[in-house]
């Protein structure tokens, strides 16, 4: 779309200004403060020998498991089902076995019998499968596990969760594992240090710039359409989508989120290049500002869905005006439904 067609098509009174608190989508400030870690990790990496706990019983019970999937959780609001629980070196351990996992296991292996007789075998489930997470985690040899089967309620709130997706002959079941505060904060723990293994200079710091987007313009149009109250496009995938510089080279593409602390950065992938300036084009660049970021963070931030916070940006932030990495002005973020644009204040 042109620059005269983008006015054509949109008049002045149909643009509204920008606003993170109205525009962003709304995060928890837990998930910032475990997307680098907890939320990125693959919790089956530390429990290597839980399948040789499992598989003489599953076969036992003529039972064929596949497709094994682990998903970290902040949000138990999903956990309902039977529930058990135990204690690893004094954390909460809660164990959730979805309705649809009860059923199957006592159609499958006691078809016949009792409800209570079922809800004994589900308690032996329940037993096995707690104790097999505490003695295969690698990360704590020696940890001392105990079942607590006469728990009516735990007396330590689960703060975070996996969720075991897996095939029982053929039928996907579900299960999730609860965990307390310590649990929860060693295992983000152990994910970044694991992450960043390796990683020289950790606490240098790196130049970020902020990326909305971008205009081309044919040059004889640069002074025309970069002067103060005109309204030009961003050519960018919406509202919502930045893209980060790493010293001026392109780096990260995410998209903007907000908590109750300002806007926060979600990385969806790393990118290698711009978009190519055609041939005898001028190239506008819009940014939200620029940063300092450590190379800890640089590195933990490149993990898809992780989430850094930027400090010290308006909710209603000016946009900075680029021609080969030159500021040339600012101005005000505007929308026009998912579309960005900006109506320039000032120019140098």
């Amino acid at each position: 779309m042109s620059i005269a067609s983008d006015e054509q098509e949109v008049g002045d009174s149909n643009f509204r200004e920008w606003n993170a608190a109205e525009d962003l989508p709304l995060i928890s400030p837990e998930a910032i403060r475990f997307s680098k870690g907890f939320l990125r990790s693959k919790p089956e990496v530390w429990f290597p020998g839980f399948a040789a706990y499992w598989l003489p019983l599953l076969h036992t019970f003529n039972l064929r498991q596949d497709a094994v999937e682990t998903i970290p959780l902040l949000d138990l609001s999903s956990m309902k089902g039977i529930t058990f629980y135990g204690s690893l070196d004094g954390e909460m351990l809660t164990l959730v076995i979805s309705e649809s996992l009860f059923d199957f296991i006592a159609r499958v292996e006691l078809p016949a019998a009792s409800q209570t007789a079922k809800h004994l075998f589900i308690e032996y489930f329940a037993r096995r499968f707690l104790t097999s997470i505490s003695s295969s985690w690698s990360a704590q040899e020696g940890a001392v596990f105990q079942f607590h089967s006469d728990l009516g309620s735990p007396p330590v709130h689960c703060s975070a969760g996996v969720r075991l997706n897996f095939r029982l002959n053929g039928e996907m079941l579900s299960l999730i594992v609860g965990m307390s505060q310590g649990l929860l904060e060693k295992i983000d723990q152990l994910w970044i240090t694991q992450t960043l293994q390796g990683v020289a200079n950790i606490d240098d710091s790196a130049h970020i710039r902020l990326v909305f987007g971008s205009t081309q313009l044919v040059p004889s149009e640069v002074g025309e359409v970069l002067s103060s109250g005109q309204t030009v496009p961003i050519n960018s995938g919406g509202s919502e989508k930045i893209l980060l510089l790493l010293e001026d080279r392109p780096w990260l593409e995410g998209r903007l989120v907000r908590d109750e602390g300002g806007i926060a950065f979600e990385t969806i992938r790393e990118v290698e290049q711009l978009e190519e300036i055609e041939e005898g084009m001028t190239s506008v660049s819009f940014e939200l500002g620029e940063i300092e970021m450590s190379r800890r963070d640089i590195h933990l931030l490149a993990q898809p869905g992780a989430l850094h916070q930027f400090p010290h940006i308006a909710d209603q932030p000016k946009a900075h005006v680029y021609i080969a990495d030159k500021k040339v002005g600012e101005g005000a973020l505007l929308a026009y439904e998912s579309q960005l644009f900006v109506k320039l204040i000032s120019l140098s």
